[in-house]
């Protein structure tokens, strides 16, 4: 009794294999991403943007553009026997920009776009019956990243359009138990997985400009002798420590660090 409601009912089971991208009949495979364990989360805010027993099929305006860095949360309490519900970020013709819909029955995830002209299926996420459940959406600066409980789901979904032509939300669905419970839009904090990898890069770029500042003009002779010197090898070493966690960064998607760490 599943009700598709003209949505993606004409999408064989055969060809929704885990994390396949459906787009203009081709498909894509999807970039695997490995688990974060940092999920962003709000720090503190003032309450102007919390929405508590959110309604559902009710347009939540954001009350601004969306930017990378944005995110995002919802918690419901779950139920085993919903059979699917849907979290949707509208456009101004309330078409949908981006949306998630966990379905029970089939146990898999879509995220997809209006009229599902893009989408990607993958894991059903590991709720439990009457407990409390958390989604959260991280704005990238060309994905999306999703997390059920905190846990990063495997697979980003790309923008198909501008993420500033989303302007609210909308909670769908769920049905026996089931309950949206709460919507936090939006606030002036950006998410660790967002911010982080940006002051990781800065640092390298930084520590660039320092050596390359410092041997610009020398000769060879004196280039070796800084580099062999304490300050030039601490510098270097530190340099190239830094460009590896950068680049163990872009290529696990993994922000576990902690940038007031003094060994860092």
């Amino acid at each position: 009794d599943e009700d598709y409601s003209g949505s993606d009912s004409w999408l064989s089971d055969e060809r929704l294999s885990d994390g396949e991208y459906l787009l203009d009949s081709e498909v894509f495979s999807v970039r695997e991403v490995k688990p974060l364990f940092n999920v962003a989360t709000r720090q503190s805010d003032n309450g102007s943007n919390i929405i508590v027993n959110p309604d559902k099929d009710v347009n939540y305006n954001f009350g601004r553009e969306l930017v990378p860095g944005d995110f995002i949360e919802v918690y419901g309490t779950y139920s085993v026997e919903t059979n699917f519900y849907y979290v949707k970020l509208m456009g101004s013709n309330q078409d949908v920009v981006f949306g998630i819909s966990p379905r029970r029955r089939r146990r898999q995830t879509a995220m997809y776009t209006e009229r599902w002209t893009y989408s990607v299926w993958g894991k059903y996420p590991d709720f439990h019956h009457n407990k409390e459940f958390k989604i959260t959406i991280v704005l990238m600066d060309t994905y999306f990243r999703i997390y059920f409980n905190g846990e990063l789901w495997h697979h980003v979904f790309p923008y198909c359009q501008p993420i500033s032509a989303a302007k609210s939300l909308i909670l769908s669905g769920g049905s026996a138990g089931f309950t949206w419970d709460k919507l936090v839009l939006p606030g002036d904090e950006k998410a660790a997985e967002y911010e982080t990898p940006k002051q990781v890069k800065a640092m390298v770029d930084k520590l660039t400009k320092e050596i390359s500042g410092k041997l610009k003009g020398k000769s060879f002779s004196e280039i070796k002798s800084y580099a062999m010197s304490t300050e030039g090898t601490l510098k270097l070493l530190n340099w190239e420590l830094i460009g590896l966690i950068q680049e163990s960064m872009e290529k696990e998607f993994t922000t576990d660090l902690d940038l007031d760490d003094e060994t860092l």
